[in-house]
């Protein structure tokens, strides 16, 4: 018999893998998932009740000598709110960018930038937990040297406005009016994890602590921890088992 303890601890390592899963696929609710590298210099357009998923490549790993931007569009008279679930760009050890990312508040490279006047780059932790345009249109703007390579990004971009809520909307803790259908998708659609419930934005909360050690590396903790569980669960089965049997 597995006790309640052990099951506890294999369910949640499950969520983990969800979330995991869901990062690199789009998550849970119906969202548009696309790739930077397919759609430079488009104009892509939040449907209504989805997110939308933008991923730096389709690969591992991102290649040098980049330099794309695509427009994103919200729905008429709401902004565009962005959070990241993976970010492992290349920083110099000076700390300045080897590879950058930039989130212009406007439709081109020219608007104002959302996080002061360097690019992002580093790790997760290393960013904010949210960014707001204060209009419908977004420009995001990947920059790499003819060197450059890393895990790269995956941000979840939400059409929201501020206000009173419809009854088919979600009112987030800070304010914000997402679609409902949003809530619970292992994404932070509110920027403040609102949306989510308090086990899957604990779920988030290690996930971005894992991603402090790079995107393969997190990967590679997580799936060695798991394994591990999965073998103390087996243990503990077979040791019940064996004192279970008569002599």
């Amino acid at each position: 018999m597995v006790f309640p303890k052990e099951v506890s601890v294999l369910c949640l390592s499950v969520v983990f893998l969800s979330v995991l899963v869901g990062q690199g696929q789009g998550g849970v609710a119906d969202g548009v998932d696309y790739y930077l590298a397919d759609n430079c210099d488009k104009v892509i357009e939040i449907p209504e009740n989805k997110d939308l998923v933008l991923y730096s490549q389709s690969g591992p790993l991102y290649t040098g000598n980049q330099d794309c931007s695509v427009v994103i569009q919200a729905r008429p008279s709401q902004q565009c709110l962005v959070t990241f679930s993976i970010f492992d760009v290349a920083k110099n050890d000076d700390g300045s960018c080897e590879d950058s990312v930039y989130l212009y508040n406007g439709n081109d490279n020219s608007a104002v930038v959302l996080h002061g006047n360097g690019g992002l780059c580093g790790l997760l932790s290393g960013l904010d937990d949210s960014y707001e345009t204060d209009q419908e249109n977004l420009t995001v703007n990947f920059q790499t040297d003819i060197d450059g390579f890393g895990g790269g990004f995956a941000m979840t971009i939400t059409s929201f406005y501020n206000g009173t809520c419809a009854n088919t909307e979600f009112t987030c803790t800070n304010g914000n009016c997402i679609d409902a259908v949003l809530e619970d998708n292992l994404r932070n659609n509110c920027g403040d994890t609102s949306d989510e419930n308090i086990a899957t934005a604990t779920v988030l909360g290690w996930w971005e602590k894992l991603m402090d050690f790079g995107l393969a590396a997190a990967i590679g903790i997580l799936v060695a921890g798991v394994v591990v569980i999965i073998i103390l669960i087996v243990c503990c089965v077979c040791c019940c088992v064996k004192k279970a049997s008569p002599v």
